[in-house]
């Protein structure tokens, strides 16, 4: 539900969530198929004394990123402490725009992208077919998370985004609200108004895909009793405004970034995992192949698989996934959580593959037919 949020005025309300969180993760899930593994590479990480030096000459780190500004500047800050000398500059862009300004970037032979995160699995399953990404290393710490935190050559993940469940708690006292897609379908009976994004975009149809694939004919046919009450609006923050004013009672198929905001709504607004399936969709990063500063670039990924890097990740409301870390003071945004409340058998990481590309048409006819508006 807050998949692209811009909203410059939650920006006093994030920092001060940001202040005060800190994270806990361990273990793995279900992977999607297509996952490789993430200790597999034939390349070495580089040492980071040797990034150091190069990165000096570099001074600087150019990021075309789908995360708000308003959260990413916590992690870009913290990755700044440790290496003052690389100027940052963070684009907010889309999923779709991103691949396709890099495409067209490197095309022309302009000043492009040195990294490229994004939750758009077909974009970069695409990428790497195009060989528009770099892929002769890896990134430090690797081995000591998931298998699926290596998706393919030169794709790796940045943290593992939940697609969650947003509810409205005045609308839903507790014994109606939402944890599984079985209650959402309940909710849709009751004729409780929901909302959610379209299958046009990116994460909607990755979520639709995953769901549909795994759990087959029964997926549809709850989906067919939550189409008579949804909603679909594209924008995750139009989303989350409708629903705390009361036009929806619950969301679905959400951002977890969404949880850096909850706490500033004092009880208002609530978000839970789908116990009956979780999706997982990566958030991959990948240095493109004509990155100007790629020492740069593989530092931040170093920063991002450490330990520290992964206390300021879930600060910032993403998903910590190492595998065996422990917080110290207690944020619940981590894998370890989600693999509390989801059986294993449910928990389900969506692949960097063409094969939702493969499929798109057939279930894009399907969702349509089922009615949603």
């Amino acid at each position: 539900m807050v998949g692209s949020i811009r909203r410059q005025g939650l920006v006093l309300a994030v920092l001060t969530l940001l202040a005060a969180t800190a994270f806990s993760a361990c273990g793995s899930s279900s992977t999607g198929s297509g996952a490789t593994s993430g200790s597999g590479s034939s390349v070495a990480p580089a040492s980071i004394g040797t990034l150091v030096t190069a990165s000096k000459s570099e001074n600087a780190l150019n990021v075309y990123a789908n995360i708000p500004a308003e959260l990413f500047k916590h992690v870009l800050d913290q990755f700044n402490t440790l290496y003052p000398w690389i100027k940052v500059n963070d684009n907010e862009l889309s999923d779709p725009e991103i691949f396709s300004k890099v495409t067209a970037e490197q095309g022309q032979g302009a000043p492009s992208a040195d990294l490229m995160i994004s939750t758009y699995p077909v974009g970069f399953a695409q990428a790497g077919q195009r060989g528009i990404l770099k892929t002769d290393y890896s990134p430090a710490g690797l081995q000591n998370f998931p298998s699926w935190a290596k998706q393919g050559p030169g794709e790796y993940v940045m943290e593992a985004d939940p697609l969650l469940v947003g509810m409205n708690t005045k609308e839903l006292d507790t014994a109606h609200q939402p944890h599984s897609y079985d209650d959402l379908a309940k909710l849709a009976d009751a004729g409780q108004p929901l909302t959610t994004y379209p299958i046009s975009h990116p994460i909607g149809y990755a979520a639709v895909w995953a769901y549909t694939t795994q759990k087959g004919e029964p997926a549809w046919q709850t989906l067919a009793k939550i189409a008579k009450t949804t909603k679909t609006i594209d924008d995750g923050t139009t989303q989350l405004e409708a629903a705390l004013k009361g036009q929806f009672a619950a969301g679905y198929f959400s951002s977890g970034l969404g949880r850096a905001f909850v706490p500033q709504y004092k009880g208002l607004f609530e978000m839970s995992y789908t116990s009956d399936f979780q999706e997982l969709i990566p958030r991959g990063m990948a240095i493109p192949s004509k990155a100007g500063h790629p020492a740069s670039a593989q530092l931040f990924m170093d920063f991002v698989y450490s330990q520290a890097g992964q206390e300021t990740l879930c600060a910032a409301g993403m998903t910590a996934f190492a595998n065996g870390f422990q917080s110290a003071t207690g944020c619940t945004n981590s894998l370890a959580d989600l693999q509390a409340h989801v059986p294993a058998a449910n928990i389900y990481v969506i692949p960097f593959s063409t094969k939702l590309l493969d499929d798109q048409a057939k279930i894009t006819a399907r969702w349509n037919s089922l009615g949603f508006k």
